[in-house]
C-alpha cells in the first residue's frame, strides 16, 4: 500500500506500508531533526495500527498535524 503524508495539509512524502504497518521508503523528515522524525513516523504507524481498516488518519505533534492517506497499489 502506498501512503502520502501531510504536515499542515502540505505534502511532505510518499512512501510505503508494509504488511507490519511499517512505513518504509519514505525520505521525508517529518519534525525537527532525525529523532522528532522517527518519533511522527511511530506515531502515525501507531495510528495505522490501532486502526487497520481506515485509509486516513491524522496525528498532532509538536511541529504541527500530520495527516495521511493510504491507496491500494
Amino acid at each position: 500500500m502506498t501512503i502520502d503524508i501531510y504536515r499542515d495539509d502540505v505534502w511532505a512524502g510518499k512512501g510505503q506500508v508494509d504488511k507490519d504497518g511499517c512505513i518504509v521508503d519514505c525520505s521525508a523528515v517529518l519534525g525537527a531533526d532525525q529523532d522528532a522524525s522517527d518519533k511522527t513516523y511511530e506515531a502515525i504507524a501507531d495510528a495505522i495500527d490501532a486502526d487497520r481498516y481506515t485509509r486516513t488518519g491524522s496525528v498532532t505533534r509538536p511541529d504541527g498535524e500530520y495527516s495521511w492517506a493510504i491507496t491500494a497499489d
